[in-house]
């Protein structure tokens, strides 16, 4: 088989990969009310298959050294906290599925972002739409439970903050609908007429303002900071550079981040607590250290 035919081939599976993804609330309520379960995970089958059509296309470069450190250090990581080897090998399998795909295929995945947008525009309209909907309609999908191996697994999150409802459309969390959002919105962004970008812009952040997803819209901010500086390679380095450091600093901060939490909590004013840090509290405080829990109990 030619390289151009396995390409079409990796593109489309891409593509059916992107859309399970992305209303992956909508497939979990199909497949469940189907009683099948875990049909739902034919999306890593496909992701992997992907990698394996890929694999031998490998191009020795400072990128590929660069993510063979993430895996060194997910390992790392991995025997310091978890101490589960079952697990640290699922990681990596992950690891493989998404970045080193990521790797393999970016130029493949670019390629199409620039010479096919309407697949992506599409999606993007789709998941507008839902979160929209969901503002005003509860969907069937919204707090429901399918019991894998014993354990349960949540179809789509339903949860409020102060009272509001986090809407997540089709996607299974507020934070993963706005996450969606901003991909597609910034491929959408690419080609537009300039005299659209500034509608299509405001539209966006106004559909994950109604997802109440503050990292999200912080997020933007970086992403704005590539576009506008992305000529400026130092700059563009340095922006991609904090994004990551913020993302591995919070997990790392939760491990002793209690009694910081505690006295910002004391010395702010309630109200605005809860409003822009609550979250991130809990993160710190419940959710990352109770996966490690998790993954380290669970063998």
């Amino acid at each position: 088989m030619s390289n151009k035919k396995i390409d079409i081939i990796k593109l489309n599976l891409i593509r059916i990969y992107f859309i399970i993804v992305f209303f992956e609330a909508f497939f979990r309520y199909i497949f469940q009310t189907l009683g099948l379960v875990q049909a739902i995970y034919i999306k890593d089958a496909i992701i992997m298959f992907v990698f394996l059509l890929s694999i031998f296309k490998i191009k020795i470069s400072k990128r590929f050294f660069g993510l063979l450190f993430v895996c060194f250090i997910s390992i790392l990581m991995g025997i310091i906290y978890i101490d589960n080897s079952k697990q640290i090998v699922l990681g990596i399998l992950k690891i493989l599925m998404i970045f080193w795909n990521g790797f393999f295929n970016s130029e493949l995945i670019f390629n199409d972002i620039k010479n096919n947008q309407k697949f992506y525009k599409i999606c993007f309209g789709m998941l507008c739409f839902g979160i929209l909907l969901n503002k005003f309609v509860s969907f069937p999908w919204e707090g429901m439970e399918a019991i894998v191996d014993g354990i349960g697994i949540t179809t789509s999150r339903a949860w409020t903050t102060m009272g509001i409802k986090r809407v997540a459309g089709f996607s299974r969390t507020s934070f993963n609908a706005a996450t969606y959002v901003v991909i597609c919105g910034i491929i959408s962004l690419y080609k537009s007429k300039k005299s659209k970008k500034l509608y299509l812009l405001f539209f966006m952040l106004l559909i994950i303002y109604l997802t109440t997803t503050k990292g999200v819209l912080i997020s933007i901010i970086f992403l704005l900071g590539y576009i506008l500086f992305k000529e400026k390679k130092a700059y563009a380095k340095y922006i991609c550079i904090g994004m990551l450091s913020i993302m591995i600093f919070f997990p790392i901060f939760s491990l002793k981040s209690e009694s910081v939490f505690r006295d910002l909590r004391n010395s702010m004013n309630q109200i605005t607590y809860i409003k822009y840090l609550s979250s991130i509290e809990e993160r710190c405080i419940k959710t990352w250290p109770n996966v490690i829990m998790f993954i380290k109990n669970n063998r």
